[in-house]
C-alpha cells in the first residue's frame, strides 16, 4: 500500500464520519424539537382542561365587569365562585366563599383567587393565588351567553393555534343589572 493509498483512505473515512455525525446531529436537534413541541401541546391540554373543569364544578358564575380593576391584567369575562368544601362542614370557618378569576397578563393565562366570608365584589387588586395556566398565550376572547347559559372561550396562541372552549353551565349565572 502507498502513501497515496492511505491518504485516500484516510480522507473517504473521515467523510463518512464527518457525514454520520452530521446526521447524528440533525436527528438530535429534530427530536428535541419534537420533544418539545409536544410538551407544548401537553402543557395546553392540561390548562384548558383545568379551565373547563374549575367552570363545570362552579357554584356560581359572576361577570367580572362587576369587579373593580386596577390591575394592568385583563380578566375574562367571569368569575368563578365556589363555596367553600370546609365551610359547608363546619360553618365556625371565616371563609365562606373561593373566588377565582383569569386573566391575561402578557403571554400567559394567569388565575387569581382570593377568600371572603361574603358575597360582594372585591376589588381585582386583592386577588392572590396566583398560577401560570398557560403561556404563549396571544389573546383570548371569552364572553357569557345568558340566553343559553353557555361561556365562550376563545384563546389564540403566538405560534397560530387556537382553541375554543362552549361550556353549558350547570351552575347559577349571577345575572344582576348595573
Amino acid at each position: 500500500m502507498t502513501q497515496i493509498e492511505l491518504l485516500v483512505g484516510i480522507s473517504i473515512i473521515s467523510i463518512i464520519g464527518m457525514a454520520l455525525f452530521s446526521l447524528l446531529f440533525v436527528n438530535n436537534n429534530l427530536l428535541n424539537s419534537i420533544e418539545n413541541s409536544n410538551d407544548e401541546i401537553i402543557n395546553r391540554y392540561y390548562g384548558i382542561e383545568y379551565l373547563r373543569n374549575e367552570i363545570s364544578n362552579s357554584d356560581l358564575i359572576i361577570p367580572s365587569k362587576y369587579f373593580k380593576n386596577s390591575t394592568t391584567m385583563k380578566p375574562l369575562a367571569f368569575v368563578i365562585q365556589k363555596e367553600v368544601y370546609s365551610y359547608r362542614r363546619n360553618s365556625n370557618n371565616k371563609e365562606r366563599y373561593n373566588k377565582v378569576i383569569y386573566c391575561v397578563k402578557g403571554d400567559k393565562l394567569i388565575r387569581n383567587s382570593c377568600k371572603s366570608n361574603e358575597f360582594k365584589f372585591e376589588n381585582l387588586k386583592i386577588f392572590s393565588g396566583y398560577s401560570e395556566i398557560l403561556t404563549g398565550v396571544e389573546k383570548v376572547n371569552s364572553s357569557i351567553d345568558y340566553e343559553s347559559s353557555q361561556i365562550k372561550i376563545k384563546i389564540e396562541f403566538t405560534n397560530g393555534d387556537f382553541a375554543t372552549i362552549n361550556m353549558k353551565l350547570r351552575c347559577e349565572l349571577y345575572e344582576k343589572s348595573i
